[in-house]
């Protein structure tokens, strides 16, 4: 098992944490989205995972990686393509 080594970028002034294993790095979208809301970093990832075009990009890089695609068709197909968002109450 490879060993995982976590270090800190900066990019225009925000601290990013990125996280290396083998070949394959992994960077803090959590980090970046704090950048842009602090407190709510998470609608920021929520709102950026309904996109139509986040989808689109996410299917080619499946494609890309040779990863399995059936996930990336199954949100497709439930979505459509577009930006749904379930709201509580």
């Amino acid at each position: 098992m490879s060993k995982t080594k976590k270090s800190t970028i900066e990019v225009k002034g925000i601290a990013v944490t990125v996280l290396s294993q083998a070949s394959d790095d992994y960077i803090s979208l959590t980090d970046i989205a704090k950048h842009k809301e602090p407190d709510r970093s998470d609608h920021v990832i929520q709102n950026w995972m309904r996109n139509r075009n986040t989808i689109e990009f996410l299917g080619v890089w499946e494609r890309l990686k040779r990863l399995n695609e059936i996930v990336i068709r199954q949100m497709q197909v439930l979505t459509g393509a577009m930006a749904i968002r379930q709201l509580k109450g």
